[in-house]
């Protein structure tokens, strides 16, 4: 074997090697769940701004909420949404902290828009279920990114 063949050879192993590491880290059950969480609240703000841009006039008329507050923030978490699904259906390093930073900046935007822009504060009986939910899914967003099975595969599939 001359030497070209003999690298074209080790260069196959290593990529073989490599391909059963990675095949080898699965995306874990908790990270599909937490994409689809994302999934689910990216294509809510999506329909979201689609509708204030597609309603706009027969909605600017009713009293509340400006449109433009309900396009741009239906737009903004659908842009922050799309990126972060692909991070972590990838298995981006980048995405448990991006996830966490999302998840904070979410809850305090819900609790914003709710409390203050809505001036909601207390009108609804549902209030303790929403505020249990929250913390639920809080609480899950970081079990989902940080067991031992996720934080192997957001470290091996870079």
């Amino acid at each position: 074997m001359n030497e070209g063949e003999e690298i074209e050879q080790n260069t196959q192993e290593n990529h073989n090697l490599q391909t059963q590491q990675v095949s080898s880290h699965k995306r874990p059950v908790s990270v599909i769940l937490l994409g689809l969480l994302v999934l689910l609240l990216t294509g809510f703000h999506l329909i979201r701004f689609i509708r204030a841009l597609l309603l706009w006039d027969t909605l600017v008329a009713l009293p509340g909420v400006p449109m433009l507050y309900i396009a741009l923030t239906g737009l903004l978490w659908t842009i922050i949404g799309i990126p972060l699904l692909w991070w972590l259906w990838k298995g981006h390093p980048r995405a448990p902290r991006a996830t966490v930073i999302g998840a904070l900046a979410f809850t305090i935007y819900y609790w914003v828009d709710r409390l203050i822009v809505a001036n909601n504060w207390f009108e609804h009986s549902n209030f303790p279920f929403i505020i249990a939910v929250n913390v639920i899914l809080l609480a899950f967003t970081a079990w989902a990114l940080f067991n031992p099975k996720s934080s192997r595969y957001f470290k091996v599939s870079r």
